[in-house]
């Protein structure tokens, strides 16, 4: 069995890239990471004409993980994909980005099967793919190796998958409490608190002038999971994986800068569009 990884390095996708390490040892497989690597147009063009063609004479079974559908090209940078795999699957991790199944994928599917992590999108990946996708809910004990309970022993840090029982509420409360006008305020309560139980998002309301009773309630709107798991996907794509990041122009800059350094950067990229210096 072939495990080909495409999901990224970073700090909040190390649960994912631990149980693909974990699935390679379990299930005696070789990996193969293909995450920083990208693929040609030829190459996808050449998908669409030269369809898979599968045979009993072959063996080798074949897993893509995928953080998001755009990764789904990367079957096409395995050399003789088309000839060589018996059974080819891909898990997609934020699979409720539908907008970037690539066209390839589309118009020419070559899996046999693929897992999402969001079932209320079933029916559109049948619809554009041609397959019935699995359902793998975050929390999924998939090996049976751990439990399947809503309450854990150990909290786990929000990277945006868990399911929805192990999220915490800070950020949803602090959409929340924009509704009240109350944003900056809860925001910066949030920021000084150690721990964020609910009794202490109920105390920074209360210090904060936010109606708890309001919050809660505002805090069920499915907009606000919606927002959080669009920006979460979005750093993603743009491998931001912790905070401090900037971004500046086309510059991606993980991690903390010096204040100098970052007026550098701003100038550089100014001088580029004939713009001013950043202020001293």
């Amino acid at each position: 069995m072939l495990i080909v990884n495409l999901v990224p390095s970073g700090q909040g996708w190390f649960p994912i890239n631990y149980m693909v390490t974990l699935a390679c040892e379990l299930l005696e497989a070789k990996l193969i990471d293909l995450s920083d690597t990208g693929t040609t147009l030829f190459t996808k063009l050449a998908a669409i004409v030269s369809q898979r063609k599968a045979s009993d004479a072959q063996e080798e079974t074949c897993l893509l993980v995928c953080a998001s559908p755009t990764d789904l090209l990367g079957i096409y940078k395995i050399e003789g994909w088309r000839t060589r795999f018996k059974f080819l699957a891909a898990w997609v991790i934020d699979s409720f980005w539908l907008e970037w199944i690539p066209m390839s994928v589309r118009l020419a599917n070559p899996f046999d099967c693929i897992f999402i992590t969001t079932g209320e999108h079933a029916e559109a990946w049948h619809r554009i793919t041609g397959i019935d996708p699995i359902w793998l809910p975050w929390g999924t004990d998939v090996l049976r190796l751990g439990s399947g309970a809503e309450v854990r022993e150990w909290d786990l840090l929000r990277v945006g998958r868990q399911p929805m029982q192990w999220d915490d509420d800070a950020a949803t409360a602090a959409l929340a409490a924009n509704r009240q006008g109350k944003y900056k305020a809860f925001h910066n309560g949030l920021f000084r608190a150690g721990t964020l139980s609910d009794s202490a998002i109920k105390g920074i309301a209360d210090q904060s002038g936010v109606n708890y009773d309001q919050l809660q309630k505002d805090m069920s709107d499915p907009k606000f999971k919606m927002v959080i798991d669009q920006t979460y996907a979005l750093a993603s794509a743009l491998r931001i994986d912790g905070t401090p990041a900037y971004i500046v122009g086309d510059q991606l800059i993980p991690g903390a800068v010096e204040l100098d350094t970052l007026k550098n950067l701003i100038d550089a990229q100014r001088a580029k569009l004939g713009g001013a210096s950043a202020p001293k």
